[in-house]
């Protein structure tokens, strides 16, 4: 969202101020998503229509993240794009907005490959009845490590994508190679 911002803002950016909010909502996002999460705990079995209510949130933190993440890598290629076919009157838009899109395609595969690695846990917690873990414990333990997928591919889902983090992440490895050779003839 502060790329998006940024790029909206265009010179009118104020830096400082961008830095003081991401402060604020570092501190504040915590407390909003524990608090979206709080009817768990508020009616956890006081309730039959509990599964629903829980599927219905399970939803929520799956999709709202995605399309907040799509929408702004997608508000970041066309507007950077209409900047510069604006500046740049030698290249069309649609040449312009190619451009953007192979600079910026990590921004849309991001959030994509998020969301199918996601996708299973989303299933099991949707299809298999949210409170009755004692029925099934050997689902929720599967649902538990195929939440760690996403984090696991962090290198295919950002690095990968990338061509500037590529190559950052290419000679970081040359830098330790070489630092081990140097420190093996020590």
């Amino acid at each position: 969202l502060e790329r998006m911002v940024t790029v909206a803002k265009g010179v009118n950016f104020n830096k400082k101020r961008s830095k003081s909010i991401a402060r604020w909502t570092v501190r504040l996002l915590p407390f909003v998503i524990l608090s979206t999460l709080s009817h768990e705990f508020i009616y956890r079995g006081l309730f039959d229509d509990y599964e629903e209510q829980l599927q219905q949130f399970n939803f929520f933190h799956f999709i709202a993240p995605f399309f907040i993440n799509l929408f702004s890598a997608i508000f970041i290629i066309f507007n950077i794009a209409r900047h510069r076919s604006i500046t740049r009157i030698q290249h069309t838009y649609e040449q312009q907005l190619l451009q953007q899109f192979n600079e910026h395609k990590q921004l849309v595969f991001s959030p994509i490959v998020l969301v199918i690695l996601s996708f299973p846990r989303l299933l099991i917690s949707l299809f298999s009845g949210c409170v009755k873990i004692s029925r099934s414990p050997w689902l929720y333990l599967v649902g538990y490590f195929i939440s760690f997928i996403p984090s696991s591919f962090i290198i295919v889902i950002f690095v990968i994508p990338s061509t500037l983090y590529k190559k950052q992440f290419r000679e970081s490895i040359n830098h330790w190679r070489r630092f081990i050779a140097r420190e093996s003839t020590i």
